[in-house]
């Protein structure tokens, strides 16, 4: 059987390569084929299930990797499913059926099947997608936190992932990062790579409305896993020293967690909303004054394109993937992780420069720019 040539095979987790996969529909001049789960073919939309997302033509959902990924980390129904070898076995077939000039991939669900496609079309391009920083860089200094709050050190998937992750990229001609921070963590395993950096970008509020705050700086929001791999615990003990300012916190807590950061609870300015829908969170931005994210490490944080889409300018730190635009755009300001005066330095920055910042974000909302679909379109063409 003849192999179908196409110019680019996307193989990937149904999360922002879906925007890729509908800024290549939208075109004309590159063909594609889209290989993932979680979706829903377009005929099914009459079910009118707001969550679903839906795909056309060129897209080969997985079903049965679907149906399993489904009941094993939604429902909790099935054990000892192993994602990455069910995966292979459902896309083995790809290597004889295609012919692509490019192979965009997620290298944790099917490197093995890369390679195959490598070694029979050697001129293939491949692009491996990093979705967080290298996991090597991340784990000594997550077992020294833990031990500060008295805690054991214990993430399969993290030391799993530092295991294999110098054999996971080996096939790959550039490596997909959404920030220079996980560049700069990728490179301590892979220094001599070619790196590509997209970055996720942010998302306009539905209810974002420009006016210029003249009332103090006093409300700050995070949004997220409250956790600390996302830095809760620095931001708990300043705004609990600091009863001048309110911190609200939306999210869930870390199952794992709860006894460490319940006792913040006692502190009335920190809040504690619980998990809350999109658009409650979208509705309280209008009522916050910051955004904060403290992240210990973080590829790039939506939640921050979220806020500053809503309009709120941010602090952010220097290990969270956002912070080169952030500085570059003039949204906000960054601080050193592990410089105790550093926040407090960013909490006067955000202060004196509020009304800048809130300026920068306006103009950068209006601004026409390319979606990151649309980017990765374009760096295709570049490469091809």
């Amino acid at each position: 059987m003849a192999r179908r040539k196409i110019d680019v095979l996307i193989i990937a987790r149904p999360d922002h390569s879906y925007q890729i996969y509908k800024a290549l529909s939208a075109q004309k001049e590159l063909s594609f084929l889209y290989v993932t789960f979680g979706l829903f073919p377009r005929w099914l939309s009459f079910l009118r299930l707001p969550k679903l997302r839906y795909v056309d033509g060129n897209a080969l959902i997985l079903k049965w990797f679907t149906i399993l990924h489904t009941l094993y980390f939604k429902l909790h129904w099935t054990k000892r499913f192993d994602e990455k070898k069910c995966f292979e076995r459902s896309i083995r077939n790809l290597a004889k059926r295609y012919e692509p000039r490019i192979i965009h991939y997620w290298p944790d669900y099917c490197d093995e099947t890369v390679h195959e496609l490598k070694k029979a079309f050697p001129d293939v391009i491949t692009l491996a997608e990093m979705y967080m920083p290298n996991p090597v860089t991340i784990i000594d200094d997550m077992k020294r936190v833990y031990a500060e709050h008295g805690l054991a050190f214990r993430n399969d998937f993290l030391e799993g992932y530092a295991s294999v992750v110098g054999s996971r990229f080996n096939d790959a001609d550039y490596i997909m990062v959404a920030s220079k921070y996980v560049e700069e963590t990728m490179k301590v395993t892979f220094p001599d790579k070619k790196y590509l950096v997209t970055s996720y970008g942010i998302q306009r509020s539905p209810y974002y409305r420009f006016s210029l705050k003249e009332t103090p700086v006093k409300k700050f929001a995070y949004s997220g896993v409250i956790s600390l791999e996302k830095g809760v615990d620095v931001i708990c003990d300043y705004f609990s020293e600091h009863p001048e300012f309110e911190l609200h916190l939306y999210g869930k807590m870390s199952e794992s967690q709860k006894d460490l950061f319940s006792k913040y609870s006692s502190f009335q300015n920190l809040v504690f909303h619980g998990p809350v829908s999109r658009e409650e969170l979208f509705s309280a931005f209008q009522h916050m004054d910051v955004g904060i994210h403290p992240s210990r490490f973080d590829a790039y944080s939506l939640a921050v394109g979220e806020e500053i889409g809503a309009g709120l300018p941010v602090i952010v730190s220097d290990k969270t993937g956002n912070a080169f635009d952030i500085r570059e755009n003039g949204w906000g300001t960054v601080f050193e992780l592990n410089n105790l005066n550093s926040l407090d330095l960013a909490i006067d920055r955000v202060q004196e420069y509020y009304s800048d910042y809130q300026k920068a974000i306006d103009a950068s909302v209006h601004a026409s720019h390319l979606s990151y679909g649309e980017q990765i379109i374009q760096l295709y063409h570049k490469l091809v």
